[in-house]
């Protein structure tokens, strides 16, 4: 029967501390040198920048897709009410509500095109 366990060395006693490096503290200056350089700050501060660039594209694009919610609920509010208002002859004309549906079209659409090429734009 198989383990997926190591079976314990015989000379080794339970409880023994088995030195790896014995040159601790060549060990430790090894770690300083690899972990404290200028190379190593360098790709923490880039980690760090890396996180807040997501955290700012989720904030950014949550609030750009929450105004495009709500442009498509005005659009279609606005359209339900000049097919009503239409009926009593009263509303918008049609070049003025097509003007207004164009313009906010095109409002949201540059909001994105804002957001999209700030958020994802090419990294430097």
């Amino acid at each position: 029967m198989s383990t997926d366990s190591p079976t314990p060395d015989p000379e080794v006693e339970s409880g023994e501390i088995i030195a790896i490096n014995p040159d601790e503290t060549s060990a430790a200056a090894e770690m300083e040198e690899l972990f404290s350089g200028p190379e190593h700050h360098a790709k923490v501060l880039n980690n760090k920048q890396f996180q807040q660039d997501m955290e700012e594209r989720k904030k950014y694009a949550e609030a750009a897709f929450k105004l495009t919610r709500l442009w498509v609920w005005f659009l279609i509010g606005s359209t339900a009410a000049q097919m009503v208002m239409s009926v009593f002859d009263v509303g918008l004309t049609e070049n003025m509500f097509i003007t207004l549906l164009t313009t906010t079209t095109i409002s949201v659409l540059g909001v994105w095109a804002l957001v999209g090429s700030y958020l994802f734009g090419k990294r430097k």
